[in-house]
C-alpha cells in the first residue's frame, strides 16, 4: 500500500477457510454494516456502475433477505428494514453515515458569517430612522449599504435562544446509520447480516 494513501477507517476480522480457499465471514463494525444496507437506498445507476459486476445480483438478493429478517433490536431506534428499501429520498437525511459536523454548516449560505454586519454609519445620529443605515444588517461583511453605499462592516453578534441551542446540541447528539453501535456484527461470504452471539459461532464450530 502506498504511503501516500490514507489509512483505513474501519477494520474486518476474517475467518478462513484456508483449504477451501474461501473467506467463511467476517466479524464487522457498526459502520461496515451501515455501509452494506445503505447500498439500497442508493439509485440504481448508481447501484450497478458501483457492483459493476452481475455476479453481485444473487448476493444482494441474500443481503435483502438478511435485512427483512434482521434483529429490530439491533436497529437504531426509529429505523425499520422497510425504511432501508424504501427511503423517501436516495439519500435518507436522518441516516448520516459519515461524520458531519453540524456546527460547521449552521445552514448558512456559502461564504456566510454566524455574525451580522452593520453599515459603519449606523450610529449616525443626523439620520432618519425610517431609512437609517442602522435599519440594515448582512452575513456578509464588506457588503454595501443600499442606504448610504458605505461599507457594512460594524460585526454585531446573534444571540441564539435557550432551545435552538438545545435543539442544536441534540442534531449533534443524533445517531449515525442504521445498527447499533456497541454489538458486533457477522457478514457471510453471500452478504448475509447477522449479529455475532455466543450461539452463532458455536454453530459454525459443530
Amino acid at each position: 500500500m502506498s504511503s501516500s494513501m490514507a489509512s483505513p477507517k474501519m477494520s474486518l476480522k476474517l475467518l478462513i477457510d484456508r483449504k477451501g480457499s474461501r473467506v467463511l465471514f467476517a466479524e464487522a463494525p457498526k459502520e461496515f454494516v451501515d455501509f452494506l444496507f445503505h447500498i439500497f437506498s442508493l439509485p440504481l445507476g448508481t447501484l450497478i456502475e458501483f457492483l459493476g459486476s452481475n455476479q453481485m445480483v444473487g448476493c444482494l438478493g441474500k443481503l435483502k433477505d438478511s435485512i427483512e429478517s434482521f434483529d429490530e433490536d439491533c436497529l437504531q431506534s426509529g429505523i425499520k428494514s422497510e425504511d432501508i428499501f424504501n427511503p423517501k429520498t436516495a439519500f435518507n437525511g436522518d441516516i448520516f453515515l459519515l461524520s458531519y459536523d453540524h456546527a460547521s454548516s449552521d445552514d448558512q449560505p456559502a461564504g456566510a458569517s454566524k455574525a451580522v454586519y452593520m453599515c459603519d454609519n449606523a450610529l449616525c445620529s443626523g439620520c432618519d430612522q425610517d431609512d437609517s443605515c442602522a435599519s440594515n444588517v448582512t452575513l456578509y461583511a464588506n457588503l454595501e449599504c443600499p442606504n448610504c453605499r458605505g461599507f457594512m462592516n460594524v460585526k454585531r453578534s446573534v444571540i441564539t435562544p435557550n432551545r435552538v441551542a438545545e435543539t442544536k446540541e441534540g442534531v449533534k447528539k443524533k445517531k449515525v446509520g442504521y445498527v447499533k453501535k456497541g454489538k458486533t456484527y457477522m457478514v457471510m461470504d453471500d452478504l448475509v447480516v447477522k449479529q455475532i452471539v455466543r450461539l452463532n459461532i458455536l454453530r459454525i464450530n459443530i
